[in-house]
């Protein structure tokens, strides 16, 4: 069952502190290699300390040792403002956390923000068949 699903495991933070005090995070980490689970989080907050200090850290500690990395830009998300700038987070500060510490195979919006659709436009999903022009 499931031979061709990746299995990712959300890690965020561990209820017992924000900079893996128990080595909880650690170990997580630790098992997702040994046993190729992927790993993924909700909340791309770039510059974001507790998440840096966290799950940001072992992503970028662990990058290119993970079979899988997915993670989410989740509605919230858009209404915090950027440590850096002041303003709202913008699709460039998620890339550039992206290229410089998360190495994410997929990164997922729950809702399409501005900050997401001002970005360089993506190419159109193909059509189901029944939505194509005849010929």
């Amino acid at each position: 069952m499931f031979k061709n699903s990746a299995v990712v495991q959300y890690i965020n933070f561990w209820p017992c502190g924000w900079a893996d005090e128990s080595g909880y995070t650690k170990r997580s980490f630790e098992f997702a290699k040994k046993h190729g689970v992927g790993i993924g989080g909700p909340d791309i907050l770039p510059y974001n300390k507790p998440h840096m200090n966290n799950a940001y850290r072992f992503l970028n500690e662990n990058r290119g040792k993970l079979d899988l990395v997915a993670m989410a830009v989740q509605e919230p998300d858009f209404e915090y403002d950027s440590p850096v700038t002041g303003k709202p987070y913008t699709r460039q500060e998620f890339v550039e956390l992206d290229n410089s510490r998360l190495a994410l195979a997929a990164m997922a919006t729950m809702v399409p923000g501005p900050q997401i659709a001002a970005g360089p436009r993506t190419p159109e999903p193909a059509q189901k068949s029944a939505d194509r022009p005849s010929s």
